[in-house]
Order: C-alpha cells, then sequence, then structure tokens
C-alpha cells in the first residue's frame, strides 16, 4: 500500500511537468505584448546617440533579436532576448543579450529588464546586468537619477 505522501509527490510532479511542457514561447510572449517593430522617444527625427531607434524582431527558428541604430556613421547594436515572461498585462519581464561585435566590452553581457507597455509606450522600470549591476531601478537611471526613455512605437 502506498502512503498518501507518495501520491501527493506524484501529483506534485505531473504538475511541474505540465506547467513545463506549456511555457509560453519568447516569440509568443513578445507577439502578444506587442514589442515587434520600431521603437523610439521620438519616432518624427532619425536615429542619433539621444534617439536610438530599436526594432524588436522574430529571428530565425522563433528567436526574438533586437537591433539599434544610434544614428549615421555609427554601427546597429544587435542582441538576443534569451527570455520573455507576461507578468501582468501592461509588466513584461525579459533577458536580454548583447551578441554582437559592435558591443566591444559589453558584448556577451546579458541584463534583467522589466519593462512597462502601459499607454501604447515602452518604458524600462528596472535593468540588471548580470553581474548585478542596477542600471535602471524604480524607472530612473541609476547613474544620473534621470527617468529611463518613454518609447513610442514607430510605424517603420
Amino acid at each position: 500500500m502506498k502512503s498518501p505522501g507518495y501520491a501527493a509527490i506524484i501529483v506534485a510532479l505531473g504538475l511541474l511537468g505540465g506547467a513545463a511542457a506549456a511555457a509560453e514561447s519568447v516569440l509568443s510572449v513578445v507577439s502578444r505584448a506587442q514589442l515587434l517593430g520600431n521603437w523610439a522617444a521620438s519616432c518624427s527625427t532619425g536615429a542619433s546617440p539621444s534617439n536610438w531607434i530599436v526594432t524588436w524582431y522574430a529571428g530565425g527558428n522563433g528567436t526574438v533579436r533586437r537591433r539599434s541604430l544610434r544614428g549615421p556613421g555609427l554601427p546597429p547594436l544587435d542582441g538576443a532576448i534569451d527570455s520573455a515572461e507576461m507578468l501582468s498585462p501592461t509588466l513584461i519581464r525579459t533577458r536580454m543579450r548583447n551578441d554582437d561585435p559592435n558591443w566591444g566590452n559589453f558584448n556577451g553581457r546579458v541584463y534583467d529588464v522589466l519593462l512597462d507597455m502601459s499607454g501604447g509606450n515602452m518604458r524600462t522600470i528596472s535593468s540588471v546586468a548580470g553581474d548585478g549591476e542596477a542600471i535602471i531601478r524604480d524607472g530612473k537611471l541609476v547613474s544620473n537619477g534621470n527617468p529611463s526613455v518613454v518609447a513610442q512605437r514607430c510605424a517603420k
């Protein structure tokens, strides 16, 4: 005769297996959050060091990538979105990774980023590098206390 504890373990393992099987893909989360497309502080002006245009797009094999245009004469910066999770209808947690030699010393660096998608805009609420360095906290740049950029969706 099996104990009730044994049955509870079997049920718990079954639930864990079902949750893993039902995990939503990064592309599905990013699509549902309506992140795919071009984003900038100002869509009416071109890319510049103070107005990056960031494009989120579906890469090969269901991956999600981002490309940042920083202005004339500056190479674009590419990166990957390694994970994404909807925390609420307007909050998305992502793990982003720089994977372009143009990032220089920041190539390969990962960031855990919380995005607020309220009002059809995108704003970074927090960004913490893989080594624990906080870049943005409570919607403000740690380096100077300025608010993080509010990006709008651009037509192209």
